[in-house]
């Protein structure tokens, strides 16, 4: 999974991961990225990867790190 957002953008796994993702430069200082529009490709990869059953869980989910939490849950009880 991990490899396909890599491929479209860099920053897409990172928002997935770790929720609002902003970088920071060489100096720590906050670099605004537009990082609706990176949630918003990381939601639509999610989305397209999922079974109906899991995208009626997660459809309304605004975050991409919160439909990957509840995507978590939900394989993680079925392994």
């Amino acid at each position: 999974m991990m490899s396909f957002f890599d491929a479209c953008h860099i920053d897409i796994w990172d928002v997935v991961e770790n929720d609002n993702y902003i970088p920071a430069n060489k100096e720590g200082a906050k670099i605004p990225k537009s990082s609706y529009l990176i949630n918003s490709k990381a939601k639509i990869f999610l989305m397209c990867s999922l079974t109906k059953s899991k995208y009626e869980k997660v459809h309304n989910c605004k975050l991409s790190k919160e439909m990957w939490d509840i995507l978590a849950l939900a394989y993680e009880c079925t392994s």
